[in-house]
């Protein structure tokens, strides 16, 4: 058969599995030239403060998606693959590090560029 119209980096979500810690990942594979997202999915036990950031493998943090107290519940964050200035990131392997309440967990995102 023809398979020229597969799309190798495309993908739908089936369905929504739940990852350990109350942190979820629901796209971990970017285009950034795409500014395609990823979106972290994070249940808050209880009211406090809650850190969401993106960094490097050396640690640098390359955005914050949420730095302050927030209530208890689910919460979304979306990130495209973008540096607290707006530039796209380079490719690579970068880390999601969500700390807030009974939390405390890092999740990877792989960004592509085509």
């Amino acid at each position: 058969g023809d398979f020229s119209f597969v799309d190798l980096w495309s993908f739908k979500i089936k369905g929504i599995k739940q990852q350990r810690g109350g942190v979820t990942i629901l796209n971990n594979v970017i285009n950034v030239n795409l500014r395609e997202q990823t979106v972290v999915e994070v249940n808050v036990p209880e009211a406090g403060n809650l850190n969401v950031f993106v960094m490097t493998l050396d640690g640098n943090i390359v955005r914050r998606l949420n730095h302050g107290r927030v209530q208890a519940g689910t919460r979304y964050y979306r990130w495209d693959g973008t540096n607290a200035a707006g530039k796209p990131v380079a490719r690579g392997l970068y880390f999601v590090r969500v700390v807030g309440p009974q939390i405390d967990e890092t999740r990877k995102v792989l960004c592509v560029k085509e």
